[in-house]
């Protein structure tokens, strides 16, 4: 089972890292506008802290490797949607932001998420 989360999360990464790269513009717009819309924000936490709580559940190996970089997005996704949750007003910090920085940020983000993931996807498909 731990091939296949690895193997998803290397496609997100993938996916969503040159997405944040090419759209920058568009996602600092979404995100600027999704945290007035406790609706959207509510059901993407939810998304989210599912997805966290099965990703740890399922992909929690600390180990020396590259494999705990899944293991690290998990914990990640998991704590953000938690921290969201108990806190959602620290939305409205990044909705605060000027374009400039959001888009700035989801570049470092995107090329870091790239980065990742073109790691796990290799590693994913020759272990």
């Amino acid at each position: 089972m731990a091939l296949g989360i690895e193997i998803a999360t290397g496609a997100f990464l993938l996916v969503f890292g040159l997405s944040f790269l090419i759209n920058s513009g568009f996602w600092a717009d979404v995100f600027k506008r999704m945290s007035s819309e406790s609706q959207q924000v509510f059901t993407l936490l939810l998304v989210l802290l599912i997805c966290g709580v099965l990703m740890v559940m399922g992909h929690n190996l600390w180990v020396g490797d590259w494999r705990v970089i899944v293991t690290i997005v998990a914990w990640a996704v998991l704590i953000e949607s938690i921290v969201i949750i108990l806190a959602p007003r620290i939305l409205r910090t990044y909705a605060d932001w000027s374009e400039k920085t959001m888009v700035t940020w989801l570049r470092v983000g995107g090329s870091l998420w790239v980065l990742a993931g073109v790691v796990v996807t290799y590693f994913s498909h020759v272990h």
